[in-house]
């Protein structure tokens, strides 16, 4: 996929920009496309603070909040997962222990 973003400066209220598209280098004869505009239209008055929607664009600073967060969250449960096990294990063998201790003597032979 291709993205391509491309800034038209200077349209007015109740002017037309036209937008073409033209493929170059295509695998096949032709190729579908989709093709989204955004912006301030039908007499919405821009209430952007910067130029342009990119300069107060903030989404990729809170995509890597959300990876941070989802990665903190997993690190934490799966360190308790091993310390659960840890624990578990050694509770197993001390009490596997004693059992032998007490059986050490009692072995009996069968015939």
């Amino acid at each position: 996929n291709i993205v391509e973003r491309v800034v038209i400066n200077g349209v007015e209220g109740g002017e037309t920009a036209t937008i073409s598209v033209n493929a170059h280098n295509l695998a096949w004869r032709s190729q579908k496309y989709a093709l989204v505009a955004t912006g301030c239209f039908g007499g919405v008055a821009n209430t952007l603070q910067g130029e342009s929607v990119f300069d107060s664009d903030n989404s990729q600073k809170r995509r890597q909040n959300i990876v941070i967060s989802v990665c903190v969250i997993f690190g934490v449960l799966l360190i308790g997962c091993v310390i659960f096990s840890c624990i578990r294990r050694k509770k197993t063998r001390f009490s596997e222990g004693n059992n032998n201790d007490f059986y050490e003597g009692e072995v009996e032979e069968r015939a």
